[in-house]
């Protein structure tokens, strides 16, 4: 009897079923299909999501480049030709981890001997490899190789007995081999039970997976990390690391962390305080308007850097002609039309405010005109300085005004009564000085002659010229230069005093004008100190320039007692030529070094400065100080009180003074 045999076809399910649970990959590569299928186990030990669709360059794309050659050869190999394969390769996961995979396939052939079809299955063995890895390393040289791991490496089997540790681990743990080999792990570190290193410990011997964790050791006061690994005699393998600095780091991080939170709740509580201080601030700024328009003259606050106006009082409203006065920045300065004597307008940062506040500049009466809101034109005076912290930055500036206008006019007025006068004395005056001058030269003609005359009548002549004619012409000459001053003061506040400029040898300029002050000096001699270069070319105006010498020399002669020198010289330095003139008087003061620059500051109005020969109007310091201005040079003062003065002024040379003054005629 035969026995009947009978077979039974397994589902394609218990196929799936049998690959998932034996964690298999699956691929199968039709010939005529694009791309191959994968199965999601597979696609999962590529690294790729279950839904992903990769193509084989992109499988083969992920080897390790190591492996790489090797795998695409005999995959290709197995293509074509439908060879069988077995191999182990890496491959690098999208997220750049290394992985170890364990693959075999083979072609299926259809009748013609082609291969219809290729399938094939892979094994993710990264733990078996990783594993293998460190039985490898442990069973190498240990002498050698596991002694010189910088780590602590120690090893337990399966009883938990030690069967291995390395130098590090000795160190970290402060004891000795001889301690620890062949005892059991809980009773060579009993401060492990209970601890997360125990807990580790059973989770590698459980799941024969790798674990970590972090414990403190009481013995060297240090934490540490420690790395479990399953090994293949059933034991584990563990290393260790002190990770005390990166604790402490933490640590640190934590506190600073703490102390952040604390200084946010400072800059709360400071944010609170400034808010405070904002409203003590404003009462204070309320306090500060209400005093400035208590102020008798115009005043506004600006902030630096900008120039933006801050406040500024009714009276400002008031004098400039406006209901608000608004500006943001003080280029727009320029837009309240203010103007220089001569009708030049002030460029923005010209004002005196914008100077305080980008220089730090002190401005004192600065007259200018101003257009008013209403478009009536206005005199000021104007101050303005800057407003410093206590480290001397400029915080804010501020001008204040008034309007001069009433003044201003009074000037004019004044200056055309003098213009006036100077023109009605001139008249006279030179009549008398022509007759006193046809006088003189009938006199001497008689006195050449006196032998003819009786010797009374000859002693009567010289008495008349002596005491009469010749004191009258010296007067006269006084009152013509005190017009002159007069004169010449008008035309510099009109800005109309001309000076004519010509090439000149300023040595010979300087020797006439001393020469000619020789008859004046009296009993005061007169040293002259010229330099070894007897040319020094310059442009000049040859009659301005002595007027400026003697102008100098005269009021040296003037504060000077007795018999006391003055000494004029010339010095070269640089690209000017310097003029000085020392006396031997009472010297200046501060105060009065800076006054008497001013139109019609004589010295005398000082109590310690008594003159030689009379005051004066105070006007040839004045006009010494335009007509030097006027040539491009500086002119100015060095005295001490009691010591003397050396007044001096500066003409640059004259390719210099060509550059200062711009293009000359070619004569020049």
């Amino acid at each position: 009897m035969i026995k009947e045999e009978h077979s039974y076809h397994f589902s394609e399910s218990h196929f799936q079923f049998a690959a998932e649970f034996a964690r298999v990959g699956m691929w199968e590569w039709e010939r005529f299909q694009k791309r191959p299928v994968w199965n999601t186990r597979c696609l999962a030990i590529l690294g790729y999501p279950p839904d992903s669709d990769i193509s084989y360059e992109e499988m083969l794309s992920r080897v390790y480049p190591a492996d790489h050659q090797r795998i695409e050869h005999m995959l290709a190999e197995s293509l074509c030709h439908g060879t069988a394969y077995d191999t182990q390769y890496r491959i690098v996961w999208p997220d750049g981890s290394l992985h170890w995979i364990a693959a075999g396939g083979h072609g299926i052939m259809d009748e013609n001997g082609e291969v219809l079809r290729h399938v094939g299955v892979m094994f993710d063995i990264t733990t078996q490899k990783q594993a293998e890895e460190l039985e490898q390393v442990v069973g190498r040289e240990i002498g050698t190789v596991l002694e010189s791991v910088t780590d602590g490496l120690g090893h337990t089997d399966q009883a938990d007995r030690f069967t291995y540790i390395n130098t590090q681990t000795e160190q970290l743990n402060n004891i000795s081999r001889e301690q620890v080999l062949g005892r059991n792990i809980w009773e060579a570190f009993p401060w492990f039970v209970g601890s997360n290193a125990q807990s580790c410990h059973n989770q590698v011997r459980e799941t024969r997976q790798p674990a970590q964790c972090e414990i403190y050791n009481p013995r060297r006061q240090t934490w540490e990390a420690i790395r479990m690994y399953p090994a293949r005699d059933g034991g584990v393998t563990a290393l260790i690391q002190d990770i005390t600095r990166q604790k402490t780091l933490e640590y640190e991080r934590d506190r600073l962390l703490a102390e952040e939170r604390a200084a946010r709740i400072e800059a709360e509580a400071a944010h609170q305080r400034s808010e405070q201080l904002v409203q003590q601030l404003e009462r204070e700024q309320a306090f500060l308007q209400a005093i400035m328009e208590q102020a008798p003259s115009a005043l506004i606050i600006a902030e630096a850097p900008t120039g933006k106006f801050l406040l500024y009082n009714q009276a400002a409203l008031q004098q400039l002609g406006y209901t608000t006065l608004e500006c943001e920045h003080y280029m727009g300065y320029a837009r309240f039309q203010a103007h220089y004597q001569d009708g030049t307008p002030y460029g923005s940062e010209a004002y005196p405010l914008a100077r305080a506040l980008l220089q730090g500049e002190i401005v004192s009466e600065e007259q200018m005109k101003f257009i008013r809101g209403d478009g009536r034109p206005i005199y000021l005076a104007v101050n303005a300085a800057p407003i410093r912290d206590t480290q001397g930055t400029i915080i804010a500036a501020v001008t204040i005004f008034n309007d001069i206008t009433e003044r201003y006019e009074l000037e004019q007025k004044k200056d055309a009564f003098v213009v006036m006068a100077n023109h009605e004395l001139r008249t006279p005056l030179t009549s008398v000085k022509g007759h006193l001058q046809l006088m003189e030269r009938r006199l001497q003609r008689l006195l050449q002659g006196n032998g003819a005359l009786p010797s009374p009548k000859g002693s009567d002549l010289r008495d008349l010229h002596e005491h009469c004619v010749e004191p009258a012409l010296r007067q006269v000459n006084v009152e013509h230069r005190l017009i002159g001053d007069l004169s010449d003061a008008m035309l510099i506040r009109s800005e109309t005093l001309l000076v004519v400029l010509e090439p000149e040898n300023l040595v010979q300029i300087v020797t006439d004008a001393v020469n000619d002050l020789r008859v004046v000096a009296g009993s005061h001699p007169l040293y002259l100190e010229l330099p070894d270069q007897r040319d020094i070319a310059v442009l000049a105006d040859q009659v301005r320039i002595g007027q400026v010498i003697t102008n100098l020399v005269k009021n040296a002669l003037k504060y000077s007692f007795g018999e006391q020198p003055v000494t004029i010289g010339i010095s070269l330095r640089a690209s000017v030529a310097q003029v000085w003139v020392k006396d031997l008087g009472p010297g200046l003061s501060s105060e009065a070094q800076q006054q008497i620059w001013e139109r019609f500051s004589p010295l005398t109005r000082f109590a310690e400065y008594q003159s030689q020969g009379g005051g004066g109007l105070g006007l040839g310091l004045y006009i010494s100080q335009a007509l030097i201005h006027k040539h491009g040079g500086q002119i100015g003062v060095e005295s001490q009180p009691g010591k003397g003065s050396t007044f001096w002024f500066t003409l640059p040379l004259k390719e210099t003074q060509k550059l200062f003054l711009g293009d000359l005629p070619e004569d020049a």
